[in-house]
């Protein structure tokens, strides 16, 4: 990230602590600075401002593979309770937390497969 020596020198040289400032201060300083810094570098490289993270820059098709793997999974509970619920009467549609979990793991099956589909068609 860093081109050249003197870059860091230059970097560094903002954040060095001192006598009034306490390490944190020194670290929330350095953290926010490289924050800026990277962004300015990322722009000036012709990046898109904000840089959001798409499937290709994080991970690739792992990425992809676990949004996947959760979105099964959670299609699957949700399937199992459903089941239960079929199998074992109405008596469980009266329980909140059974519910809550149905719905839950539902949303969140909903939700992988919404950006799985958000992923592949970059």
């Amino acid at each position: 990230m860093l081109s050249g020596c003197s870059e860091m020198e230059s970097f560094l040289s903002v954040v060095k602590p001192t006598a009034e400032k306490s390490p944190s201060t020194t670290l929330w300083v350095f953290a926010l600075r490289w924050g800026n810094w990277t962004r300015s570098q990322s722009q000036a490289n012709g990046e898109a401002p904000g840089g959001s993270a798409t499937s290709e820059t994080v991970g690739g098709d792992s990425v992809k593979a676990y949004v996947l793997t959760t979105g099964i999974l959670f299609g699957l509970l949700t399937l199992a309770h459903l089941w239960r619920v079929l199998e074992e009467g109405p008596g469980l549609a009266t329980n909140p937390w059974y519910v809550l979990i149905t719905l839950v793991a539902a949303a969140l099956c909903v939700w992988a497969f919404r950006l799985l589909r958000i992923m592949t068609r970059r």
